[in-house]
């Protein structure tokens, strides 16, 4: 019977209906956060994904951020019709939500000692910003990110392989493999882009082997939420130090 019950936990955490659920609350967290850290700047701090995502919709100029949110409200939409009964009947396990949340937490702390291995633990923080636009961005890159990179790119990717006959394992291999290095690469880009150095390069790179076998083992919600807690850990380090 408990074997019955971690089997049914393992398979039904990996749906993205249960990811969503998951991480609903952290996207409303997250642009309340950006409303707050924005507020009166003439400027606005967003994560590096979601941003080349919104500007995905610039095609539609003035209209831009209306055309992204009515997008992202859409596929929400006909997801939750698709998924009602699970949605509004109760199916909806409270505690596999709660179960989730505590091994995204275990698996942060599992990616920080691994990551504290490759190289400096604090690599990650941004100190030009206070702590609460690093926590802000750290949300943001746990959600965007592993939603661009982990999501998007690895199982496009992972598809693609197995269209040309290449075999379930290896595809996920290549897929993981090309989407850590696309994920690492991406953090040069854009006007907080970091300066590349070989080190840094190398440290994102595992990172995004890390979180790219997360994902296929363990599925998305899980997997961002163990890079929006990892990054929290990273945020935190400094101001312990500092007391």
């Amino acid at each position: 019977m408990m074997i019955d019950r971690i089997n049914s936990y393992s398979e039904t955490s990996r749906t993205l209906i249960y990811s969503l659920v998951l991480l609903f609350p952290l996207v409303i967290v997250y642009e309340l956060l950006g409303f707050v850290v924005n507020w009166g700047n003439s400027f606005e701090l967003r994560n590096g994904a979601d941003v080349f995502l919104r500007q995905i919709f610039l095609i539609f100029g003035e209209n831009s951020r209306m055309a992204y949110s009515t997008t992202l409200f859409g596929i929400l939409l006909v997801f939750g019709i698709r998924h009602r009964q699970e949605l509004f009947t109760g199916n909806i396990k409270v505690r596999f939500l709660v179960l989730m949340f505590l091994e995204g937490l275990c698996w942060s702390v599992v990616l920080f000692i691994s990551l504290g291995i490759v190289d400096r633990w604090l690599l990650m923080t941004s100190p030009e910003f206070s702590v609460l636009e690093n926590i802000y961005l750290g949300i943001g890159a746990g959600i965007f990110e592993e939603l661009l990179f982990r999501l998007g790119m690895l199982m496009v990717l992972f598809n693609a392989f197995k269209i040309i006959k290449i075999s379930r394992i290896k595809s996920f291999v290549l897929a993981v493999v090309i989407s850590a290095f696309f994920f690492s690469a991406f953090h040069y880009i854009g006007i907080y882009a970091d300066i590349f150095r070989y080190e840094s390069f190398t440290f994102r790179f595992t990172a995004g082997l890390l979180l790219g076998v997360l994902f296929v083992a363990r599925g998305f919600g899980i997997t961002a939420l163990s890079h929006i807690f990892y990054d929290m850990i990273v945020v935190s380090i400094p101001v312990i130090l500092n007391q």
